[in-house]
């Protein structure tokens, strides 16, 4: 992607929320407008040059579907910005919130890597380098802790805003009455930080919070509310049908930084705030690291693998 792209891209997401009211956009908006506008035109360029044939399967699949029911290739470089902003927006920050945490809090690194080598095979290649391969279907069964860390990562810093319309009249707690019609907005962070719900500890980062050992101490009740409490992708009719897969992409990346590499430099930022369409809290600035291969593991190239999908369900929630 090009520097222009990374800004356009960076600009647009700053200005989702003046471009959600649509209102003469390049007068009301001119910057996101713009940007919106760059990274359209990208994407035609994209399509037009058939670069798509070589690409991943879900653009490959996305672009055969669309193409059958009679939408332009121009069409389709409008709709994609919804895919670029997927894959960016919240999966990047979720991603840089996980790895600050588990190249900061004492012993979390070393405790990951120890179980993450339960899921990795290594073999020699013919070019004398090692290929180290990560089962990622099998993260939930075999490395609880890193999955723990990433649900309290999303437990911290998810910034979701449920909407709900309220379909008739409703008297919460013999106080507050909710008028049939009305739109109700309820951010997560009340839910994933409250006492209520999570103890005296519940604004604290506690990567063995979502330990199967640790949830197997809480009462049913307890249970039941914090699982009700925990909303990163939503709930309901409109739970994040991506869930699997953004999981899956960012604990993948986070086990294969943790096993190969050091980060030297890495401290929490404080969260900025927060746009309208983002998910995930976005840290305030930029932060310089330096990122070195782990000793014994200089020549070693990385490979995914998947495997079985009844393992793979239990990677949003446990």
């Amino acid at each position: 992607m090009s520097i222009l792209l990374i800004t356009s891209s960076r600009e647009f997401e700053s200005s989702v929320g003046l471009l959600f009211l649509d209102l003469f956009p390049s007068i009301t908006c001119p910057t996101g407008h713009r940007a919106r506008s760059a990274i359209t035109e990208a994407f035609k360029r994209y399509y037009n040059g058939q670069h798509n044939r070589d690409a991943s399967a879900i653009i490959q699949g996305r672009y055969s579907v669309l193409s059958a029911a009679s939408f332009t290739p121009d069409d389709i470089a409008s709709f994609d910005i919804g895919i670029l902003m997927a894959a960016t927006m919240n999966s990047n920050p979720g991603l840089f919130w996980l790895i600050s945490y588990i190249y900061t809090v004492p012993n979390l690194l070393s405790s990951i890597r120890s179980e993450l080598t339960s899921i990795t095979t290594t073999t020699e290649s013919k070019d004398g380098l090692c290929e180290a391969t990560l089962n990622i279907s099998l993260l939930h069964q075999k490395c609880s802790l890193l999955m723990s860390a990433w649900q309290e990562t999303l437990r911290v810093k998810a910034a979701t805003v449920a909407n709900r319309i309220v379909l008739e009249d409703t008297l919460l707690d013999s106080a507050y009455l909710l008028k049939k019609g009305s739109v109700i907005q309820m951010p997560c962070n009340p839910m994933h930080t409250s006492p209520s719900n999570w103890g005296q500890s519940g604004g604290d980062f506690d990567p063995s919070r979502f330990l199967p050992t640790s949830i197997d101490k809480l009462s049913k009740n307890d249970k039941k509310k914090r699982k009700q409490a925990f909303t990163p992708f939503g709930g309901g009719t409109v739970l994040c049908p991506g869930r699997y897969f953004a999981t899956s992409e960012i604990v993948g990346v986070a086990a294969m930084l943790a096993m190969g590499f050091e980060i030297e430099g890495a401290r929490m930022l404080e969260p900025k705030l927060q746009v309208m369409s983002a998910q995930v809290k976005h840290p305030d600035g930029d932060l310089p690291v330096c990122i070195k291969r782990r000793e014994g593991w200089e020549r070693v190239k990385f490979k995914f693998t998947g495997g079985d999908e009844d393992a793979a369900e239990g990677l949003a929630f446990g």
